[in-house]
């Protein structure tokens, strides 16, 4: 599912709420547009209570502190990069989301030291697709490996958002002119 689906659901979720109370104000027959809602509904519970806390203990189990890996369906992943009109060559049959988690961290120092250290940990131990949106800074061993991957074809990395736009008051309000998001598919090491 990942952020970008939770935000799909949370605009459908709420746009089947209006047409559920603007249909009963008008006397309009609305059970089925009201078991959509409940079904949104569950789904948006079982994100929060069951997916991130299990993506999180998974990330922890890799040795990951400050980063969580989002395990989302290999092909919401491609056609999140269908909208974004990327592709790659090359397929992988497992997909993430990367987030940053830096909510402890004391110094910008100390943050690009944690940052790096987990991400240079995904790039030498996993392999797949990984997908992020972020504002944040990324370390500069990580940027000039994505420009290398870049290179080779197996990675973006561009201003702007993904298709699907956050929905509001979802936990982190990024600045949309610092915002980049990419992509790299890890690839096993020959």
């Amino acid at each position: 599912m990942g952020t970008k689906g939770r935000d799909l659901v949370l605009y459908l979720f709420f746009s089947n709420f209006l047409l559920v109370v603007t249909g009963s104000l008008l006397g309009f027959p609305v059970i089925p547009f009201s078991l959509i809602i409940l079904s949104l509904a569950c789904m948006l519970v079982y994100y929060y209570f069951v997916y991130f806390p299990k993506a999180k203990k998974y990330s922890q189990k890799l040795g990951l502190r400050h980063v969580v890996l989002l395990p989302l369906n290999y092909k919401w992943a491609v056609w999140l990069l269908f909208l974004a009109k990327r592709r790659f060559s090359l397929q992988s049959d497992k997909a993430h989301e990367i987030h940053i988690n830096m909510t402890d961290s004391k110094s910008s120092k100390e943050y690009y030291f944690l940052l790096d250290r987990d991400l240079q940990k995904i790039i030498e131990t996993m392999q797949g697709l990984f997908l992020w949106e972020t504002a944040a800074p990324i370390p500069a061993s990580v940027r000039s490996f994505l420009r290398g991957q870049t290179m080779k074809g197996l990675c973006f990395w561009e201003k702007g958002q993904w298709p699907i736009a956050r929905f509001p008051f979802t936990k982190l309000d990024l600045k949309k002119k610092n915002i980049r998001r990419g992509s790299i598919l890890l690839i096993p090491k020959s």
